[in-house]
């Protein structure tokens, strides 16, 4: 025979989905809870289960679950009342069982406030568990749909977390960044936001702590012709973007020690040291007019890091980054990772060979870092790549 302490956990994991049914409209109530009716061996275990499930109820406490009981005579038990159906009547009566009422009735009004000023979340609300986003003091909700009206009345603002002139400080919108992206995704308009952006501030075009890009000179004409007295420098990227280098290529590098080992190339200068955060290389606009190699790590994320460079560089050419080289060095391989069935990439810019060489990394699990490669093998290929392309190849040359 059931007890109150199994009905009251069937009732707590019951709560989510009588939740789900409130947000759709959805009639829930009266629930029936099943049990097993079979009574206990000894009659007077089974008299003290039922006095047990009695005292429990609704019946004594004034809510929770009700107990329909059924009289029934038999020798073993003789004549006496036992469970014959249980419910729980209303939401009421779930509520203060399994003491959510003041959970919930901070829910609701949660979810008032963002049907009200937020309406375009309606399928956000519905989809999974989100609405256990709004079990959070009233206050907290109002300052968040502040933060995401601001936006939606100001897309790409251009200012920092600070400057939003809401009642909500840098700090709140830090550690609500999670759900202020899902929130933004849904309420903003597609070019109101940066896709293929990670970064919550990039995402959305705030203002941030402008990032150094760091460059190294290659080649004494090149550094001669910019004007510059050295060949090693970093600078913010808006400052970078308001320098005009002369004509030349442009080697991008993911890593910092294989960006700094890097050998004197003709008419070459190389970026690099930055890894995922390579995209913001898209706010050079002179990058547009030169002719661009990107040398990354072997494995899927080097392959993710150059198929996102694509999108703004349809043009850019891998270097070191092929099957040719996943073969030459295989026992340089880092240990990878193991990808579940469900998994997959999508890489749609890749060229064929490049296609292959992420493929096998994926499958795999490899990881050639660009540290593993030799350095006479990396210069002499570098060497090679960079005399296949013209300095003055550009954007309106490439096919």
């Amino acid at each position: 025979m059931i007890t109150p302490d199994e009905i009251r956990r069937k009732a707590e994991k019951l709560y989510p989905k009588f939740v789900k049914s409130w947000l759709r409209g959805e009639s829930f109530f009266p629930y029936v809870v099943r049990f097993n009716r079979d009574l206990p061996d000894d009659i007077a275990d089974t008299a003290a289960a039922c006095r047990n499930l009695r005292n429990g109820s609704a019946e004594v406490l004034g809510y929770g679950y009700n107990v329909d009981w059924m009289r029934r005579n038999s020798p073993k038990y003789g004549d006496n009342e036992f469970p014959d159906r249980i419910t729980l009547p209303t939401d009421d009566d779930l509520l203060r069982l399994i003491g959510k009422n003041d959970e919930f009735d901070g829910l609701v009004v949660g979810v008032e406030l963002v049907r009200r000023e937020l309406p375009e979340l309606e399928s956000w609300l519905s989809r999974s568990n989100n609405w256990k986003q709004l079990c959070r003091p009233v206050t907290e909700i109002r300052r968040l749909i502040a933060v995401a009206d601001f936006f939606r009345r100001h897309p790409r603002p251009d200012c920092y977390a600070r400057e939003i002139p809401v009642e909500a400080d840098t700090k709140f919108i830090e550690s609500n960044r999670p759900l202020l992206r899902r929130w933004l995704d849904e309420v903003l308009p597609p070019e109101a936001v940066r896709h293929d952006e990670t970064v919550f501030n990039r995402r959305f075009y705030l203002k941030t702590a402008d990032p150094l890009v760091r460059v190294r000179v290659l080649c004494d004409e090149v550094r001669r012709r910019a004007g510059l007295p050295f060949t090693d420098f970093g600078l913010p990227l808006t400052e970078l973007a308001s320098w005009t280098p002369p004509l030349c290529r442009v080697l991008i590098v993911e890593n910092q020690i294989p960006l700094l080992t890097l050998p004197s190339l003709p008419d070459t200068i190389a970026l690099g040291a930055m890894g995922n955060a390579a995209v913001i290389l898209r706010d050079l606009p002179w990058l547009a007019e030169r002719p661009l190699l990107y040398w990354g790590d072997l494995d899927v994320p080097g392959f993710q890091i150059l198929n996102r460079l694509r999108r703004d560089f349809p043009a850019i050419r891998s270097v070191l980054m092929d099957v040719a080289t996943l073969d030459d060095y295989r026992g340089s391989y880092a240990e990878g990772w193991t990808p579940s069935e469900s998994q997959s990439i999508e890489l749609p810019l890749l060229s064929i060979p490049e296609s292959s060489a992420a493929e096998s990394c994926f499958r795999d699990g490899i990881r050639l870092e660009q540290e593993r490669l030799p350095l006479n093998h990396v210069n002499a290929t570098l060497v090679s790549s960079v005399g296949l392309i013209s300095p003055v190849d550009s954007w309106s040359r490439r096919t």
